[in-house]
């Protein structure tokens, strides 16, 4: 019986607060709604202003390039990444170009490592 009793209490006081929520979250007569806020989007990509030489797959960049050089163009920092790096075709704009021309129309090679890395990695070979 006094199991039946505290179910019950539980029953009701579980009622009583999910109307409480209830009755905050919603606006009274003559207010306004409080307005929620949206979860913001990806920014979308946007056309990217092409240069000459550059191109949109791989494919089409190594039969234009003759020496076969083929680099990935980052447009928003105009480095260039050969294909051995880890950015190689992975910065969120950018596009293939032939490393000749990716120089002639100024974009730079990426740096190597700092120094300190570079004597870290000898030793341990």
């Amino acid at each position: 019986m006094a199991r039946l009793a505290f179910l019950f209490s539980m029953v009701v006081t579980l009622a009583l607060y999910t109307t409480a929520l209830v009755a905050q979250s919603a606006p009274q007569p003559g207010q306004t709604a409080p307005a929620t806020k949206a979860k913001p989007q990806a920014p979308r990509k946007k056309d990217q202003p092409r240069v000459e030489g550059s191109y949109a797959s791989e494919a089409e960049a190594k039969k234009a390039c003759a020496d076969g050089s083929v680099v990935w163009v980052n447009s928003r920092s105009r480095i260039y990444h050969a294909a051995a790096t880890r950015d190689y075709g992975k910065t969120r704009q950018g596009f293939y170009m032939c490393q000749a021309q990716a120089e002639r129309s100024g974009f730079r090679a990426v740096k190597g490592p700092p120094e300190n890395t570079r004597k870290k990695a000898e030793k341990k070979v």
